[in-house]
């Protein structure tokens, strides 16, 4: 049995809970009644929101990032589709010529497998950039689509 810190209640603790320390509130309203009113919470609790606010400029700043880190692999491969020449970025891909890409997406993601390639550390041979109609067609082509 133990006791809890905030109503002084004598408690089963869960066994089914997994905790590194033992439980010490007998519900979570005890937990909150105990936290909410200490300065540490409305210290964090003002980082919180400050960081909350900050949320909208990382998510930019890292879709920035994850363009600008397609955009040098795209230009690295050729900078254009290889069947019809199309140079848009927006719609150029990296297409794997033996397919095995969304696994390797899956696996890897698409960051390391970017910086990867630009590092030299994964071999570009069996890459190719294609436009998304290029793309589309080749899939159909080999028959991963029907």
């Amino acid at each position: 049995m133990n006791i809890c810190e905030t109503c002084g209640k004598q408690f089963e603790p869960n066994r089914f809970a997994r905790r590194r320390t033992p439980q010490r509130f007998c519900s979570r309203k005890c937990n909150l009644k105990k936290y909410r009113t200490t300065e540490q919470f409305k210290k964090n609790a003002k980082l919180y929101r400050q960081l909350y606010r900050q949320g909208e400029y990382y998510k930019k700043r890292k879709r920035e990032h994850a363009r600008e880190l397609h955009r040098l692999v795209i230009e690295k491969l050729g900078g254009k589709c290889q069947r019809c020449g199309v140079i848009d970025e927006r719609i150029l891909q990296i297409n794997h010529k033996n397919g095995g890409g969304s696994i390797e997406f899956k696996k890897v993601g698409p960051f390391n497998l970017y910086k990867q390639i630009l590092n030299g550390k994964r071999q570009t041979s069996d890459l190719e950039i294609l436009c998304a109609n290029c793309n589309i067609i080749h899939k159909w082509e080999i028959g991963i689509i029907q």
